[in-house]
């Protein structure tokens, strides 16, 4: 059986073509499909800097936390709060305390003076 030459070479042409082809559509799948596979808990990124005078009911629910008194609340700026606490821990003695807030309005930080 005698094989045409150009025959053969058109029809190794159109495999290869056809190869080429999924390949390509394959990795186009690849590419669109993942964004749409993440979800945007994934995709979110915290907000930087810090709290703002709206923390202050983490300040406050802080405070009640320890079943503390405190005789008020001062935003000082750049997410710092000043407050004169008593707990029962210290025989309702007042302390001043720093509190100190992210953007999501979480406390980084407390120093007792």
């Amino acid at each position: 059986m005698k094989v045409n030459y150009k025959t053969f070479m058109s029809f190794c042409v159109f495999v290869v073509f056809i190869l080429f082809s999924i390949a390509s559509t394959d990795d186009d799948t690849k590419k669109s499909s993942s964004p749409s596979n993440t979800s945007p808990k994934d995709t979110y990124q915290k907000p930087l800097g810090n709290g703002d005078s709206s923390c202050r009911y983490a300040i406050e629910s802080r405070i009640r936390s320890i079943d503390g008194m405190h005789t008020g609340i001062e935003y000082k700026g750049d997410g710092m709060f000043m407050a004169l606490v008593a707990s029962p821990t210290t025989n309702y003695e007042y302390k001043v305390v720093y509190f100190y807030t992210d953007s999501d309005c979480e406390i980084t930080n407390v120093q007792v003076r």
